[in-house]
């Protein structure tokens, strides 16, 4: 059985879990893989992944692209939820600024494009909003446009999607998903969602061995059951909130201002989490 590495935000965005899960996976070789259930991104900033969702015929974020260039892993079972969200054309601010700001704000407001495994684990099934692809940026909404006809996409409204997520709907294919990567690595690294505790509610933490906090400079390594009693005990699913409440972490790691996620990888080596790693390679044969 792999032994499996929660990687958790402290804050809602830009708190280096990417980065740090791809370096934790990097030190373990090809005896690792990372797994994002639910990976989101602003279509905006991402044309490269646009693109190379065009190329490979499934929605597919900056985020996942990185794990799968490192592990090979079909992108459906590493990343098995994957959205884009775009921003709406800027004429729009003058006309309706409050609106606007909506938008960037929102998740749902801003959603565009996004794909579910409906049918089990690894397979794609894409849907798109086509408000939100029409009210993009020209050029963007003709990227966008292209794309959705390259995946086949049909159009649905943003709230299906939402509600899949929060009903936990999903929650058995993204079991299966981990349970087969798992099954083929001596290490599994997950990357949750945002700063949310868990990445999706069907995750069992008492199953897994430890749960990692990240932030700009530091990430905080706890046992994962004590992160799963204090879940239990609270109720509380933002990771900022649950804190308090994990105690004393079993290590602290200083994470240096890189470039990259393979120079940040590079940094960590002969560090106590490393250490973990190889150990647990070693013992897993």
């Amino acid at each position: 059985m792999a032994l499996t590495v929660l990687v958790v935000g402290l804050l809602e965005h830009d708190s280096g879990k990417t980065w740090l899960s791809y370096a934790l996976a990097r030190l373990a070789g090809g005896a690792a893989a990372v797994y994002k259930p639910i990976g989101g991104f602003n279509a905006w900033y991402s044309v490269k992944a646009l693109r190379e969702s065009e190329r490979l015929g499934i929605l597919v974020g900056n985020d996942a692209l990185l794990y799968h260039r490192l592990s090979g892993i079909d992108p459906a079972v590493l990343n098995p939820v994957a959205y884009a969200t775009t921003p709406p054309d800027p004429p729009a601010a003058v006309r309706t600024p409050a609106r606007y700001m909506a938008r960037l704000s929102s998740v749902e407001a801003g959603l565009a494009l996004w794909r579910l495994p409906l049918q089990g684990c690894g397979s794609a099934v894409h849907a798109y909003r086509a408000e939100a692809v029409e009210a993009a940026p020209p050029g963007l909404a003709k990227l966008l446009r292209r794309l959705v006809a390259r995946l086949s996409a049909a159009r649905a409204e943003a709230r299906m999607f939402v509600e899949v997520l929060e009903k936990g709907v999903l929650d058995a294919v993204l079991e299966e998903c981990r349970e087969r990567l798992a099954a083929g690595k001596k290490i599994l690294v997950i990357e949750s969602y945002n700063n949310a505790a868990t990445p999706y509610r069907g995750l069992d933490l008492c199953s897994l061995d430890f749960y990692l906090v990240a932030a700009p400079g530091r990430a905080l390594l706890y046992p994962a059951e004590r992160a799963c009693r204090a879940l239990e005990v609270t109720g509380l699913v933002r990771v900022e909130r649950l804190l308090p409440y994990l105690g004393a972490p079993y290590t602290t790691l200083e994470l240096p201002p890189v470039e990259s996620p393979e120079e940040l990888a590079d940094a960590l080596e002969g560090s106590e989490i490393a250490s973990l790693l190889g150990e647990a390679v070693g013992a897993r044969g």
